[in-house]
């Protein structure tokens, strides 16, 4: 047998990975769906009013760091954080921030 030329080298690759996909395409398995697991969900409306019961005031926290201490005070009184006037600006930011869940 002679010497093959790269174009015959190249036909015969050819048929010979166009016979393996022939024959693996005999091979495959149906495909398996995986069993579907349900989950409980509570619904939105629920979610939305346990939210709402944690963070029931309309300050956010840059509002509460960004307050002076006289509106901190205020601030301190309406939420039921006894002892405000004797509190600094520091310790009544943090005890506002803590009682408001923020």
């Amino acid at each position: 047998m002679g010497m093959m030329t790269h174009r015959h080298r190249r036909e015969r690759e050819a048929r010979y990975f166009a016979s393996l996909k022939s024959s693996n395409a005999k091979r495959k398995q149906p495909k398996v769906e995986a069993p579907k697991v349900e989950v409980e969900t509570a619904p939105v409306d629920v979610v939305e009013e346990e939210v709402k019961e944690e963070s029931n005031s309309s300050y956010t926290k840059s509002d509460i760091n960004r307050a002076s201490t006289a509106t901190l005070k205020e601030i301190a009184s309406e939420v039921g954080i006894e002892d405000a006037e004797e509190k600094t600006g520091g310790e009544l930011k943090k005890l506002i921030i803590d009682k408001l869940g923020l």
